[in-house]
């Protein structure tokens, strides 16, 4: 139980300095979303963030999974990072 805490600790900290960084290549603050073995982070795709596109996709990756997405207000560029799972104890 204790190394589930410490594992999701640790992700949460990951995500706030992804987060971080983010939000200097965008200019505007990220949002960070928990999810079950996740951890989610939206950012709103701004003209500074369009300049610095290699910069922003290098963020990313660093997630397990991102992309792109349209909304009503703009482009949103998301990740997400999961927790790593323990396998079955044998």
């Amino acid at each position: 139980m204790g190394h589930d805490r410490r594992r999701n600790a640790a992700v949460r900290t990951a995500a706030v300095a992804l987060a971080a960084r983010l939000a200097e290549l965008t200019g505007i603050a990220p949002r960070i979303t928990d999810e079950p073995h996740a951890v989610r982070i939206e950012a709103d795709v701004t003209d500074a963030a369009l300049r610095r596109w290699t910069e922003l996709l290098a963020v990313l990756e660093r997630g397990t999974d991102y992309g792109v997405t349209n909304a009503p207000s703009g482009q949103v560029a998301w990740m997400r990072i999961e927790s790593p799972r323990r396998g079955p104890r044998l």
